[in-house]
Formats: C-alpha cells, sequence, structure tokens
C-alpha cells in the first residue's frame, strides 16, 4: 500500500518540509488547459493489453515515469502536474490518480493512452491516494487541512469531507471497501472510516508518527509504519486495537504486503534498508540493505517482486522475494516516491466448451475454459444473454444456456472490461430440436353406411425436454395409408378428431398411428393406438 512522506526523521525537519509545501501551495495552481493539454515530455505509446506498467511518481517535476515491468526499463514519462507525491490505480487498470501537493489537485490519467484527462481540485496539499476495490470512488489525504476527500469517479467530484487527525498521511481501504484507515502523522493515531456513511467509527493509538499502511488480503490486519518510532504497529482490524509492535529500521515509510499476505515489505528511509517481515511470526527475517532513502515499496501482483523507490538517489530498486536479493537497480527518475501498477485487462478468449451442445430449451449447464476471465461482465450464447453465469477462475465459467428459437451452432462470448472474446470454434455450442413424446389415447368409432367407420382418435404431445405439454401443433391420425384427420392440440397437449377410414384398412392394420412432423426446434414424434381389442 502506498504511504507518502516528504523527508525522513527528525520530524522538526518534516514539519518544516510541510509548512514549506504549503507556501508552495498557496501560489501555484494551474489552470485546467495547463494540465491537460501540456506535456513536458513526450507520452509513451499506448500501453498494451495484458501489460503490467509499473508507474513511479517523480515528485519534484510532478510526472510519472512508465516501467516496463518486463524489461525493468522505463518506456515514456507522463506530464501530472506540478510537486506530486500519491498514485493510485483503479482496480480496472484504466485509471490512475496522482495527487500534486503544489497544485492542490488529484490529476485523473487515462492509462491506456498515459495521458492525463482531468484533475479534481482537493483541499490544502493531497498526498495520499487509494481507491476503492469497487471502484466508485478515490480516498484522498490533504495534509495541511486535517481532512480525507472522497472523489466519484464516475464524476471526478468530491462528494465529502471527512474530518481525522494531524496530518493525514496515507489511507488504505479493506478488501471489501467498506473501511478505509488513515495514517495521521502529528497526531500520532489511525482514523478508522465507514466508507459507507463516511464517518470516522474509530481513532486508534499507534506509534511515533505513522506514515504507511497496509492491510493483509483478508482484511483481519492491519500494519503501519510509524517513521518516529521505527516500529510496525500491528492493529486488528475486529477490534480496533494494537495487538503487537515490531521494531525495524530508522525512519519506515513505506509498506506493503506480498500477495499472499505472508511477508510484509518496510521501506526504511533514515536506515537504506528494507526490512522483511513475517506476518505469521509478526518478526522481521530479513534486512536488504538499499542506500539512497529507500521511500516507498510496492509487489508486482503478477510474480511477486518487489520494488522499492529511493528518492535519494533518484533510482528504483528491484528485489527477488525468493532470495531478498536486489537483482537490479533501474536509473532515471527524478526524487522518485510513490507508486503503482497499471495493467489493462486483455479481452477474454473461450478455447473450449462442455457440453458443447444442449436443446433449444435451453437450461443446460456448460462449463467454458479459457481466459481473461476475472471480472467478467456479460457472457452470450450468439446473441442472446446467458440465463446466469459463475466466474469460477480467470479460466473458467460456468454459465447456463439460454432459450433459443432455432437450432444449430452459435459461439459462445464472454465480455470483460477490455472487449469481448473473439469467435472461433472452441467457443461453438450447438442448439439440439426438443425431444417430443405421443401418447396415443383410446379409440372410439361409430358405424356408418357402407363399409366406411367414423374414428375418433386422439393423442397427447409433450415437449420430454422441459416435461411441458405442446399446444398450437397439428398432429396427423392415420390408419396404414389413409388419412383420418387432423387436429391442432389444446392447452394440454390433446389432438383429438373425427375421421372416416374403410373398414378393410381397420382389419388390415389393427392400429392407428399418431405424427407429429416437428418444427426447427422440435424435434417429430410417433406414436400408435390400438384400432381393436379382443
Amino acid at each position: 500500500m502506498l504511504s507518502h512522506h516528504a523527508l525522513a526523521a527528525p520530524p522538526r525537519r518534516r514539519d518544516r518540509a510541510r509548512r514549506g509545501l504549503a507556501t508552495l501551495a498557496s501560489g501555484a495552481l494551474l489552470s485546467t488547459m495547463t494540465v491537460l493539454g501540456m506535456t513536458t515530455a513526450a507520452a509513451p505509446a499506448h500501453a498494451a493489453a495484458g501489460v503490467t506498467e509499473l508507474l513511479v511518481v517523480n515528485s519534484v517535476p510532478g510526472n510519472i515515469a512508465v516501467v516496463d515491468t518486463a524489461t525493468n526499463a522505463i518506456t515514456g514519462t507522463i506530464y501530472g502536474g506540478n510537486s506530486s507525491v500519491g498514485l493510485a490505480v483503479s482496480p480496472s487498470g484504466k485509471t490512475a490518480y496522482l495527487t500534486g501537493y503544489a497544485n492542490d489537485e488529484v490529476v485523473v490519467i487515462d492509462t491506456a493512452t498515459n495521458m492525463p484527462i482531468g484533475r479534481v481540485h482537493s483541499a490544502r496539499a493531497p498526498w495520499g491516494v487509494a481507491v476503492n476495490p469497487s471502484g466508485a470512488t478515490v480516498y484522498v489525504t490533504n495534509l495541511f487541512s486535517n481532512t480525507v476527500s472522497v472523489i466519484n469517479t464516475a464524476t471526478y467530484t468530491i462528494t465529502a469531507t471527512i474530518g481525522v487527525g494531524s496530518s493525514p498521511e496515507s489511507v488504505a481501504f479493506s478488501p471489501s471497501g467498506a473501511t478505509a484507515y488513515v495514517t495521521n502523522l502529528n497526531s500520532n493515531t489511525v482514523s478508522v472510516i465507514n466508507t459507507a456513511t463516511n464517518t470516522v467509527t474509530a481513532t486508534i493509538g499507534v506509534g511515533t508518527h505513522p506514515v504507511g499502511v497496509t492491510i493483509s488480503p483478508t482484511g483481519s490486519t492491519a500494519y503501519v509504519a510509524n517513521s518516529g518510532s521505527a516500529s510496525i504497529s500491528v492493529i486488528d482490524t475486529a477490534t480496533n486495537t494494537v495487538t503487537g509492535t515490531i521494531g525495524v529500521g530508522a525512519g519506515p515509510s513505506g509498506i506493503t504486503l506480498s500477495p499472499s499476505g505472508s511477508t510484509v515489505y518496510v521501506a526504511n528511509k533514515s536506515s537504506g534498508a528494507i526490512s522483511v517481515i513475517d506476518t505469521a511470526t509478526s518478526t522481521a527475517t530479513a534486512t536488504i540493505l538499499d542506500s539512497g532513502g529507500p521511500t516507498e515499496v510496492v509487489v508486482n501482483p503478477d510474480n511477486g517482486t518487489v520494488y522499492v523507490s529511493n528518492q535519494y538517489a533518484n533510482t528504483v530498486s528491484v528485489i527477488d522475494p525468493a532470495t531478498n536479493t536486489i537483482t537490479s537497480t533501474i536509473t532515471g527518475f527524478d526524487n522518485p516516491y510513490g507508486m503503482a501498477f497499471a495493467k489493462l485487462a486483455s479481452p477474454p478468449t473461450v478455447t473450449s466448451t462442455s457440453p458443447n451442445n444442449g436443446p433449444v430449451a435451453g437450461g443446460t449447464s456448460v462449463t467454458l475454459t479459457g481466459t481473461g476471465f476475472t471480472g467478467a461482465t456479460a457472457v452470450s450464447f450468439g446473441s442472446t444473454a446467458a440465463s446466469s453465469f459463475t466466474v469460477v477462475s480467470d479460466t473458467q465459467i460456468t454459465a447456463t444456456a439460454p432459450a433459443s428459437t432455432t437450432t444449430g451452432a452459435v459461439d459462445i462470448t464472454v465480455t470483460n472490461t477490455a472487449g469481448t472474446s473473439a469467435t472461433g470454434t472452441g467457443d461453438r455450442y450447438t442448439y439440439t430440436p426438443d425431444s417430443t413424446a405421443l401418447d396415443a389415447g383410446p379409440l372410439l368409432f361409430s358405424l356408418s353406411g357402407g363399409l366406411t367407420i367414423t374414428l375418433h382418435p386422439q393423442a397427447t404431445l409433450t415437449d420430454t425436454t422441459t416435461g411441458q405439454p405442446l399446444a398450437g401443433q397439428p398432429v396427423t391420425f392415420t390408419v396404414g395409408d389413409d388419412v383420418v384427420c387432423t387436429a391442432t392440440t389444446d392447452a394440454h397437449g390433446i389432438a383429438a378428431c373425427y375421421g372416416p377410414c374403410p373398414l378393410t384398412s381397420i382389419l388390415l392394420h389393427g392400429s392407428y398411428t399418431a405424427a407429429f412432423a416437428g418444427t426447427p426446434t422440435l424435434a417429430p414424434a410417433t406414436a400408435h393406438g390400438s384400432l381393436i381389442k379382443l
């Protein structure tokens, strides 16, 4: 989780730094046209879907360096504003939010084009920033106004302002997004916010000058970096109490968790080291030397690689979590501070369906195999939406086939925020006609003049796939080659009619046939009834 502070220890220098920022903020507001139309460096090419980029804030110029995590090379620069620190990316990976403390604004960036698309004026010196897991709101800490601004991501407007402690720095959400935790640097507290009501529900005393905060994947524990007391406070979120304190290096600032939640990484800015903490034992298991003012630390969700911004050395260190060693150092930054990962989702792919056929009545449970299913927003059989679907994993979806008006093959497609899957042979699903059955009823007949008998045959037509009677369907009754009559089934699926039949044919065949010819969506059916009972 991102956390932000201007300098390491001692606290007096930190306070003077913040007073200096207040002076900057009072006289350096940019116009909307400047933010949206001006660039100081060529913007990188459009980000490719499926590629994980590391965005690094160059705090003094206020721009963002874009790093390709596959090569650990800087591929471009995004102009943001002036004097920025905090950075967060939406769950979809489409939008980044950059806090510009000198301009009292939050710059909104389209990560697909790596260009600013708007800004939101906040209170004085916006610093830390986090996006709610729902993606609907952004919370921004305002260092000099002791508040948190709530931004609606649909309208880019501030919808609430929450009073917290003195000099709020960082904010982190619980996995559900129901709770936000804010570190208050000069109050030595953490404010707990109910995001449904945007009210502070608890205030937790922690160590001296808390800066960074991160929440476990289960939401049960919060970890707070106390820059003034060289410690980590461990908070039980169920009781909002500190249950433990872990000693680390001097001036801890940035703090984050591994994707599994088993390891905490702490950037100790003053001592120039990264502390590695085992969350099961709440003990530091390794110390990685990293001179140059390690400020922030983030973990690549794809592979667990750790990245550390070194503000004094203008570098970013890359750490192998398996060996806890620095494997490379990326240069070319200018006062690097906040960091965040951006990954544009790729459109899904559907490679197979099982089963690959079912009746036009629908209702068949179909397992889809492919890629990019996480966050799927729709599943369609041809142009018809699935009756329901469940995302089992990123590679598997279970969907219920809807009813169809025609038989034959359709393509099953899956849609996510990046688009809809391309069609191919692997996604085909074939609708087959519903099976049917006729039940011939007892024969009624009467004698007439000559050798002709009037018959009164009847039969019941049922859709055996659904178990429902079929109304409005023609049923033809014959004895041998002689057509007796044709009737249309009623609401109960019963067809009955009167018709003549030669006596010789009755004596020859001894039975009659009821026949339903079928439709494009209903299979044909026949039944036989006895003419003579001995």
